[in-house]
């Protein structure tokens, strides 16, 4: 990917950030998947992500994609991914 960090905050995390439809989820997140990704610029979404008010159903599948490519995430992005999954429980 060209510029990961450009991509995460000028398309994906606005994106997010808005109801988008299911639909423009999967498309990005088939774009997520097939692309290479380095593991600084996913964690850095996924922590965004994990805390974003309000939280939508698109933004589940976009965290999936990332969590899908099985990068080896720092302690510092596994905190803020249990505390969002362990809210769902109360």
């Amino acid at each position: 990917m060209f510029k990961p960090a450009a991509w995460m905050k000028g398309i994906l995390l606005p994106l997010a950030a808005e109801n988008c439809t299911l639909q423009e989820a999967m498309i990005f997140g088939s774009i997520l998947a097939k692309v290479r990704v380095p593991v600084q610029h996913s964690a850095a979404a996924l922590i965004k992500l994990s805390r974003m008010n309000p939280w939508f159903g698109t933004t589940a599948m976009l965290m999936a994609t990332l969590i899908n490519k099985k990068h080896s995430l720092p302690y510092g992005v596994l905190t803020p991914l249990v505390d969002h999954f362990v809210a769902f429980l109360s």
